[in-house]
């Protein structure tokens, strides 16, 4: 008949188990904390190392938790099956790191994951208590079995929570809560062993030796052994995670130190570029205030051109239109000397000398050529006022009917002096292609005569400059030309085209020619408004095309396309 044995405990064993869990628990949560920080290579090394340490921590714990069992009689252990007790201990460590290092942990993985973790402590647990060689014979309460699995479960249920919720740097920093976690695991992971060990019950044969409660032999070296090992195991762990956390302080440390130099570098160099920007806004301010005052004075010019060519104007038109009388009263009064002469030939003596003394022969040949002159200077005179007029248009602001020719002829007028040759160089030679069929335009006639002034005034420059560049050369038979042309492209649209031979417009230059404060004039000589005037007048007055079209060396031709009616649309 069996004899159920009387077991109990050594207290003192019991309270270093709890104290081993409590620090593998500590180190676990330190460790789930490195595996989640580290990347490639390095995660995978820090899970391999944490599910060992955190593997022998709780097998440890389990093992110094079997030392502490009183038996009456003695108790060996197989050496093989408690090592091999070990790996259900580290594969549940590992998965337990693992599924804490996922970016999201889930309702259903922390189910499964607590299910294979508690059932792989259980399984340390009795595979630790299959090692146990004794005399007694061994049976176990199902129910309390059945509960210690549970427990384990719902140990590593909270176990893979707490992992999972204190395990960025910034949480794991916190000491205060480490700790209460650890102790809170490392007093449920004992629950589950001392659990699993009420559920045995021994019971010795009729002739077995029973002595004293006792424990198995050598039991407090093997416990200081196994202990001690683990504290250096688990010390290690904790060394090298505070090594490598602070390893990766400073990396991070030096990556912001990087950032921040980098950012700085980026902020001056931004900061330079707004200098430059501002400079350059400065200087395009200054220029346009400079090209304000200018073009306040040449607003005022121009209305003092327009006041004084219609104040010239009358008495102008007064001279002109009395010179014909004075020519009809010339001729007639040297009829008259004629038919004296005539009926008189022998003249007073008195008059005679004083037709010898005014050359009266000559003064009768000269008379009429002067007055001729007068009458060409005049009218010269008379036209050029006209043209002023024309031109500034200063009391149109608004769309008008008008002969574009006119337009452009009243230019050129203007621009006589710099096209007629001079003792520098010969004429420059306008050539007139004007389509016969062209309506009048609805258009802002002063507006449109500055855009052919500010053409045909580059057009001179630019053939002045080329004629010197070709004497240099030694081709004196260059001859400078403009060539006017226009022409009716349908009922709705007219095309006006301005080209000169001279120098010609650079490729790279061509897409910057009506960019405000472009110009390729030397200093003094433009404000690289024109052309962007210009531009603005024909597309956004007129709504219609200004282009350029130039060859190096051949020479530039500027197009003009605009609506017949001011109401075209864009």
């Amino acid at each position: 008949m069996l004899h159920t044995l009387t077991t109990g405990y050594n207290l003192q064993l019991v309270v270093i188990s709890v104290l081993i869990a409590i620090l593998a628990s500590y180190t676990a949560l330190d460790l789930a904390g490195r595996v989640n920080a580290a990347q490639g290579k390095a995660k995978i090394g820090w899970l391999i190392s944490g599910a060992a340490t955190m593997g022998i921590g709780i097998w440890s714990m389990h093992f110094i938790g079997m030392l502490a069992f009183r038996l009456p009689i003695s108790v060996h252990y197989n050496f093989w099956i408690v090592l091999a007790s070990i790996i259900p201990a580290i594969a549940a460590s590992g998965l337990a790191l693992f599924l804490v290092s996922r970016p999201t942990l889930d309702w259903l993985p922390l189910l499964g994951g607590s299910l294979i973790m508690g059932g792989g402590i259980a399984t340390m647990h009795y595979l630790g208590m299959a090692a146990m060689h004794t005399e007694a014979v061994i049976t176990y309460d199902l129910r309390i079995v059945i509960l210690s699995v549970v427990i384990a479960i719902a140990i590593s249920f909270v176990a893979l929570l707490l992992f999972f919720r204190l395990r960025d740097d910034d949480a794991l920093k916190q000491t205060h809560k480490k700790i209460l976690s650890a102790i809170l695991m490392g007093a449920a992971i004992p629950t589950m062993h001392y659990t699993g060990l009420a559920a045995a019950s021994f019971a010795s044969m009729p002739n077995a030796e029973l002595s004293e409660l006792q424990t198995s032999e050598n039991t407090t070296l093997l416990a200081a052994t196994v202990g001690i090992g683990t504290l250096i195991i688990l010390g290690v762990a904790l060394l090298a995670s505070l090594f490598d956390r602070r390893l990766a302080a400073s990396k991070e440390s030096e990556r912001q130190t990087q950032v921040q130099a980098e950012q700085l570098r980026e902020s001056e160099a931004q900061l330079r570029k707004q200098t430059q920007e501002l400079q350059r806004t400065m200087q395009a301010l200054s220029r346009t205030q400079t090209q304000l005052v200018q073009s306040e004075k040449m607003s005022i010019l121009g209305q003092l051109v327009a006041g004084i060519a219609h104040e010239i104007n009358n008495p102008v038109n007064f001279i002109h239109g009395n010179l014909p009388h004075v020519q009809n009263y010339a001729q007639d009064l040297l009829r008259f000397i004629k038919l004296y002469q005539h009926h008189y030939p022998e003249a007073i003596a008195d008059i005679q000398n004083l037709a010898d003394e005014i050359d009266l022969e000559f003064l009768q040949k000269d008379l009429l050529k002067t007055i001729q002159s007068m009458n060409v200077g005049t009218e010269r005179i008379r036209q050029i006022v006209l043209s002023l007029r024309n031109f500034s248009r200063i009391d149109e602001a608004e769309c008008k009917a008008v002969n574009i020719h006119e337009g452009i002829d009243n230019t050129i007028m203007i621009l006589q002096h710099r096209l007629k040759a001079n003792q520098d160089r010969p004429a420059i030679e306008v050539f007139k292609q004007y389509d016969a069929s062209l309506p009048l335009v609805s258009c802002y006639p002063g507006q449109l005569n500055q855009v052919f002034m500010n053409i045909l005034s580059n057009a001179i420059d630019a053939l002045e400059e080329f004629r010197l560049k070709q004497i240099s050369q030694g081709n004196e038979d260059y001859r400078s030309q403009i060539t006017v042309r226009t022409s009716l492209i349908d009922s709705q649209w007219i095309q006006i085209e301005i080209a000169d031979n001279g120098s010609g417009i650079p490729e790279e230059v061509q897409p910057k020619i009506f960019d405000p404060f472009f110009t390729t004039k030397p200093a003094g000589k433009g404000t690289g408004m024109g052309m962007s005037i210009s531009y603005q007048i024909i597309t956004e007055k007129h709504y219609g095309k200004l282009t350029c079209f130039s060859t190096l060396g051949e020479g530039s031709e500027f197009t003009i396309k605009i609506p017949i009616y001011c109401d075209i649309p864009k």
